[in-house]
């Protein structure tokens, strides 16, 4: 984080990462899904992921103890998460079997920025009034696959698919204050 003067402007500045690299071993999946000891089933799954979040914002802000005081700001964040989930083992259960042979494979990518600010107005010592604002820009991009590695006697697996949605908004705001005392 960054604190600092721009002559009669303060300024901040943070700044944030994050990461993350997991992953889960053998974990019991017919006992989770309800199926132990059943049909001899022995199901397991791995899940591993690999998540990063980088953001950074900068604030710009008028002295204080001023008629009109103000703010303005912008920030950025990305964010990715790469999920694979294994499923392994044996079982004479039929509906089972595609839990057994399937793996599930995910990216989630989101992007978010905005630019904020606010006025406040100190019209006596006892009232102010502010107005402020915020322009906010949302990406998201969802990719999944499926893969049944024994597909028969049915095919699980869900082809490479991508959902994206992205957004823009305004979130205006008013307040009006008065100090008692």
């Amino acid at each position: 984080n960054l604190d600092g003067s721009l002559g009669d402007i303060d300024m901040a500045a943070v700044f944030t990462y994050k990461t993350r690299d997991a992953i889960r071993f053998n974990e019991d999946l017919d006992n989770f899904i309800g199926f132990q000891n059943i049909g001899g089933s022995d199901l397991v799954v791995e899940q591993s992921e690999d998540f990063e979040r980088t953001g950074a914002e900068l604030r710009f802000t008028s002295p204080t103890g001023r008629t009109v005081s103000w703010l303005f700001g912008i920030d950025w964040q990305d964010l990715t998460s790469d999920v694979a989930t294994i499923n392994s083992g044996v079982t004479n259960v039929a509906p089972l079997r595609e839990q057994a042979t399937r793996s599930d494979l995910s990216t989630d990518h989101y992007v978010s920025y905005s630019a904020f600010g606010s006025l406040v107005f100190a019209l006596s010592p006892e009232f102010t009034v502010a107005v402020e604002g915020r322009v906010q820009r949302d990406e998201r991009e969802f990719d999944f696959e499926r893969v049944d590695r024994a597909p028969t006697p049915t095919n699980t697996s869900i082809a490479p698919l991508t959902l994206e949605n992205s957004e823009t908004r305004f979130t205006p705001g008013a307040t009006a204050k008065w100090e008692f005392g």
